[in-house]
């Protein structure tokens, strides 16, 4: 009978999800899944752009090209769906044919797929508790549909497989029942297949995995239920091996380098417990978690969870200790229970937060991980999960009018939480957005028609304008979506790399190397000199859009070529780029000159009468590290460390600056900077603390310009500058150069007679 009513369950199961799927979505989505984008933020895009672009033109399923020329990156730091792309780049390498227009087919239905395979998991463990059948059916398709991975859907693709939570405790709990060996193997391809997608799941996995073989090492009642060697291959099968050969994978497609030590999101995140027992934004209510708080786990286990939590009180009351953490008669539930509450507290940063930061650096993959509100998502189904077990087994022994009650009230609850991420995210309308990439692949439209004016191979790489760098954990320089659409477009089309670079953990000096392109080149550009040949480069900006000075100064070296759907295209030969290095520099060094009017000490100038300005060499104290001159100050900057502190008699808008040594190391990203005004009776009239990268106009040759603007200072004021960084060790100090504090329209100009600074900017 049991098997009899499974069968009839899975197609009732899947029949209800593809009915639900089409009442959220509409049918265009669907019916455009070689063509259409669930959405078009950076992220989704980014993930598309880069799974095409491995499929069409790279050389390794290991290695993407597509971005961060002439370095590339590693696939998995950039999006990039291999078990997508690397069939298609085979078939192609292979002779067979390109097909990598499929991609964004392929890309989609790997989406669909584990969107309805998600409520065919999760029937199954309720098939297994022994729940009703129509409740079964009816609760699981519910569950995923109002689940915070639906959320996801339209902005990061990659985060929206849901049946990777589900089906990894599937796997686990018929592991649990039967220790079959073929359980193991489809455990560790899972994992595979989930650290390929997003090294974030294995969070879930693993600690699942964890928390199921420390059971079963301390479980006196479970030795001896096996061979121990048998064990002992089965605990590495399921979780140890995929991990190594993960490992392998990222290591060879590595390019070396120094990348952030950790990332941001520990101290950063965005989520909040609240949002795991408050409806964020749905029903009319407020949003009082962000973003990544959104784990609301619905109407139906906050019930029965309020109602276990008295229990719990009354059963410590009554003292019943070896109950306490029974939460159902099911060994291996209450095990993921308690496994989904100590992944929820690690997804807030408890107890993490507790602890210093750099307490985050010695705990290895744990620390790589941002401790945000997406890893409460195991919380939120197996909370579900024993919601509604518990709701079964407590009808099942009651009265029929009672029963009827209680399961109504269910349904209702729970079908009123699908309608309310529906009302958050209005996906029927949010999912409609055709790829212009896909749309027109052998590019016969009029709008397509520059490609063919275009030789490609006549260039390197492309560099869009405005310039972008996401994801570095380091370095943040945003552009809007349609910038990023409009740069995955040109080079998709073309097959030429980009400079720009939107993936995450990125080398950090590729990233300043390439940044550097659209600075004002007080320096050689570097990264021309690891350019593999000297073809020119293609520049693309927006006809009518936005762009930054710098780059519009960039443009009037390059030859236009021609305009074509709102891009304008510029070439840029290599000579060229080193003709405005030279021009730049001579300018700065002419108005270097111009501004050397009056020399107030030993090689400072001027161009001020007055001298308003303050400047500490540091030179009367020689150190080994200096940027400038003999001397730098010697800061250990664990803690707020003082940089400046005084009363530098200077009125209006006053611009500190100064020179840090060491900025490209992979702790550099957790620096802060404070800078606070005092008046004369010493009270505090002005505080602004922020991260310093804000601030950091230039880096040369690891050494960053820090500069920031005091506004409406007063002369009789006091100013104190400091800065921390708190994943620095104690015994590893950091050089600062060269700090200056200068009136707005004062020029100041200094150096030893080898380098010459104007405003903390080298000039030759």
């Amino acid at each position: 009978m049991k098997g009899r009513t499974k069968a009839i369950g899975i197609p009732l199961t899947f029949v209800a999800s593809v009915a639900v799927l089409l009442a959220l979505f509409g049918t265009f989505p669907f019916l455009h899944l070689k063509t259409n984008m669930f959405g078009d933020g950076g992220d989704i895009q980014k993930d598309i752009f880069n799974t095409y672009w491995q499929a069409k033109y790279d050389s390794s399923v290991r290695h993407c090209g597509s971005m961060n020329y002439p370095y590339g990156e590693e696939t998995t730091y950039t999006g990039c769906q291999t078990f997508v792309s690397a069939p298609l780049q085979w078939l192609r390498r292979a002779g067979i044919g390109d097909f990598s227009d499929y991609t964004l087919l392929l890309m989609n239905l790997v989406l669909v797929v584990s969107i309805l395979l998600c409520p065919l998991f999760l029937y199954l463990i309720f098939h297994e508790l022994k729940v009703p059948e129509w409740l079964a059916i009816i609760s699981a398709v519910t569950i995923t549909f109002f689940s915070p991975q639906m959320g996801r859907v339209g902005a990061h693709l990659t985060l929206t497989y849901l049946f990777i939570i589900p089906c990894g405790l599937y796997l686990f709990f018929q592991w649990w029942i039967t220790r079959g060996i073929r359980y193991c193997i489809w455990i560790a391809l899972l994992t595979f297949f989930a650290m390929l997608a997003h090294p974030y799941y294995v969070i879930f996995i693993g600690a699942i995995w964890a928390m199921v073989w420390l059971y079963l090492l301390f479980s006196k009642k479970k030795k001896g239920e096996v061979p121990v060697w048998k064990s002992v291959c089965q605990c590495l099968l399921q979780m140890v091996v995929p991990m190594v050969l993960f490992g392998l994978l990222v290591q060879t497609g590595g390019n070396g380098g120094v990348r952030a030590l950790l990332p941001t999101g520990f101290y950063k995140y965005g989520g909040n417990l609240i949002g795991v027992f408050f409806p964020n934004g749905r029903f009319g209510l407020p949003i009082l978690s962000g973003w990544e708080g959104h784990v609301w786990i619905g109407w139906t286990a906050l019930a029965v969870f309020i109602v276990g939590m008295v229990k719990t009180v009354v059963k410590a009351c009554h003292r019943k200790w070896n109950e306490l953490l029974r939460v159902t008669d099911q060994e291996f539930l209450n095990l993921m229970f308690w496994t989904s509450v100590i992944v929820l507290l690690f997804s807030f940063g408890i107890p993490l937060l507790w602890f210093p930061l750099r307490f985050l650096a010695h705990l290895g993959p744990i620390g790589q991980l941002r401790a945000l509100g997406r890893f409460g998502w195991l919380f939120f189904f197996v909370m579900n999960i024993v919601a509604i077990y518990v709701i079964s087994e407590y009808v099942q022994s009651s009265r029929p009018a009672k029963k009827i009650s209680i399961l109504a009230l269910t349904i209702t609850a729970l079908v009123a939480d699908v309608v309310g991420i529906y009302t958050l995210y209005w996906f029927r309308w949010a999912s409609k957005h055709p790829s212009p990439i896909f749309s027109d692949v052998n590019n016969h439209l009029p709008e397509n028609q520059w490609v063919k004016m275009l030789d490609a191979s006549q260039y390197q790489s492309q560099l869009p304008l405005p310039y972008f760098s996401v994801g570095s954990e380091h370095l943040y320089f945003p552009v809007a979506n349609e910038d990023f659409g409009r740069a995955f477009y040109v080079s998709a089309k073309t097959g030429l790399p980009m400079h720009a670079i939107n993936a995450s953990r990125s080398v950090i000096a590729q990233v300043y190397d390439n940044l550097a392109l659209v600075q004002p080149p007080y320096l050689p550009f570097p990264v021309l000199s690891a350019l593999p040949d000297q073809r020119p480069i293609l520049l693309t900006a927006p006809t009518d859009g936005w762009i930054r000075d710098e780059e519009r100064q960039l443009l009037e070296y390059a030859e236009p070529l021609f305009s074509a759907n709102g891009i304008d295209f510029y070439k840029m030969e290599i000579a060229d780029f080193h003709r405005y290095e030279s021009d730049f520099q001579k300018k700065m060094s002419q108005f270097a000159d111009s501004c050397s009017l009056y020399e107030t000490a030993p090689g400072v100038f001027c161009n001020d009468s007055a001298a308003r300005f303050v400047l500490h060499t540091f030179d009367d104290t020689p150190t080994q590290t200096a940027f400038a001159g003999e001397g730098a100050a010697e800061h250990y900057v664990t803690y707020w460390e003082t940089v400046y502190d005084g009363c530098p008699n200077l009125s209006g808008t006053v611009v500190v600056s100064f020179l840090l040594n060491d900025y490209l190391d992979n702790r550099s990203g957790y620096y802060q900077y404070r800078v606070e005004r005092f008046s004369p009776d010493g009270r505090k009239i002005y505080h602004d603390q922020s991260d310093l990268d804000g601030y950091v106009s230039h880096v040369f040759n690891g050494w960053a310009r820090v500069g920031y603007g005091i506004p409406n200072v007063s002369a009789t004021d006091r100013i104190v500058v400091s800065v921390r960084n708190r994943l620095r060790e104690k015994n590893n100090p950091v050089y600062i150069d060269n700090l200056l504090l200068q009136e707005e329209n004062t020029h100041v100009v200094n150096g030893d007679g080898t380098m010459w600074l104007l405003d903390n900017r080298p000039v030759k």
